[in-house]
């Protein structure tokens, strides 16, 4: 269900009601939870008390209406609501109104980019309108994401024309996107593409070793490779890519598509996927990049004054995403390989522009009095491994992680964090606050 969390600074009088009332996009009510469940609307009761409270809604709408002498076998029904965009613009700014009073905090947002847009993108207009208006009211910064998709291929650059015709208004926005691709990870050691075909489904519960085994046995690797081949997933082929066996190949082209590679060897995809699999004792990996597929396009999002680094996924879905690399990845490809950028210019991109747009002082900057938050770094030296699959969660659940190289040494609060990739004891970090 969904969590509300709601502070009252006093308990709710006994003869007042109070309602918690669940709006949808219209501004409707989908559901009335009440202190006082009584009435005609027959609300369902809502327990408050003075301080912070905590409601979960089960995202239903309300049971339907009975009457003597029905008989429904399985009781009466209660659809779900479908979670979305229901917050209305006025909520919002209600939001925003806060942080700018308090004048702290970044609001950030998950806009409805290219939703219902004609030709005119005037949609997209409104959207970025509205987040322009919080910033130009409440003086706080306000940041989204961004990216290039191919089902929309040109929005990214309507997206940033309106972020330059509301500074040009007064407004200070600030896109963010990645320094790459974002993609979903297949391999032999978590996920594969064929995993909803049954044969596949039984290697769900093996681990890598045990996974390698089945597919060196001619007649089960005969009989997975048919299956898939029989019923192939609803993939383009042609737009996932191979990410190598030994370093990862963030800039693919064409010719390291899985199709591409299965073509080129007179090969079915499956048997490809199997074959490299095999070659690599199950370390290769394939990527689908479903945002930011264009390096062209990423090149030009990174130029553009107010974008900032940011939207990489290291922390959610583990098990399809790992984006931990999009730092070392920024200074290794668009400034030490292409030079794009400055050394000074990456760097500054990757520390104080973000300290400075969340409002975290005295962080991302070297002088006097700061906080001595370093990274001591040979940029010759960057490399990228693969992502691995470590079992390292509790109860051995799975994650991708990613290591790198070339970092001597990763300094917190003055404190050496990590030295040669490798952590020290040290615990220095603390919670950071705007």
């Amino acid at each position: 269900g969904a969590v509300i969390f709601f502070h009252l600074k006093e308990a709710p009088a006994e003869k007042t009601p109070l309602n918690l009332d669940i709006l949808d996009a219209d501004g409707k009510v989908v559901r009335r939870f009440s202190t006082h469940p009584k009435g005609k609307e027959k609300p369902e009761e809502l327990k408050a008390a003075a301080g912070l409270n905590r409601f979960v809604w089960d995202l239903r709408y309300p049971r339907a209406e009975g009457f003597p002498g029905m008989v429904l076998w399985g009781g009466l029904p209660a659809p779900r609501a479908v979670p979305g965009t229901y917050a209305q613009t006025d909520e919002l700014f209600a939001i925003a109104d806060v942080l700018g009073r308090w004048k702290r905090g970044v609001f950030e947002v998950a806009p409805k980019l290219g939703e219902g847009d004609g030709a005119d993108f005037a949609n997209t207009r409104a959207e970025v309108a509205w987040m322009a208006e919080v910033n130009r009211t409440t003086g706080r910064p306000v940041t989204f994401g961004v990216a290039q998709s191919d089902f929309r291929p040109g929005l990214y650059e309507h997206v940033l024309k309106f972020v330059d015709e509301e500074a040009a208004a007064g407004a200070q926005l600030r896109p963010q996107t990645t320094a790459r691709g974002i993609g979903l990870l297949f391999g032999l050691q978590a996920r594969t593409f064929f995993d909803g075909l049954p044969a596949w489904r039984a290697l769900r519960p093996l681990d890598l070793e045990a996974r390698l085994a089945v597919l060196r046995d001619d007649t089960r690797r005969a009989a997975l490779v048919q299956e898939a081949v029989a019923s192939p997933p609803p993939f383009d082929f042609n737009g996932v890519y191979f990410l190598g066996t030994g370093e990862a190949r963030y800039t693919y082209t064409p010719a390291d598509s899985l199709a591409a590679c299965a073509a080129q060897a007179g090969e079915s995809v499956p048997e490809t996927f199997v074959r490299v699999a095999l070659e690599s004792d199950g370390r290769a990996l394939f990527t689908w990049p479903f945002l930011n597929q264009r390096t062209d396009a990423v090149e030009a999002m990174l130029h553009h004054p107010q974008l900032v680094l940011g939207l990489g996924d290291s922390g959610a879905h583990v098990g399809l995403i790992m984006d931990a690399s999009l730092p070392t990845f920024f200074l290794s490809h668009w400034v030490r390989d292409r030079r794009i950028f400055t050394l000074e210019e990456g760097v500054r991109r990757l520390t104080s522009d973000t300290a400075e747009l969340f409002g975290i002082t005295d962080r991302g900057v070297i002088r006097e009095g700061a906080y001595a938050d370093l990274n001591v770094f040979d940029l010759d030296g960057l490399r990228l491994p693969l992502p691995e699959y470590a079992h390292d969660f509790p109860n051995g659940a799975g994650r991708y992680i990613q290591r790198s190289a070339g970092y001597d040494a990763t300094i917190v609060n003055g404190e050496v964090f990590m030295a040669e990739g490798e952590h020290t004891g040290a615990l220095a970090g603390t919670l950071l606050r705007s």
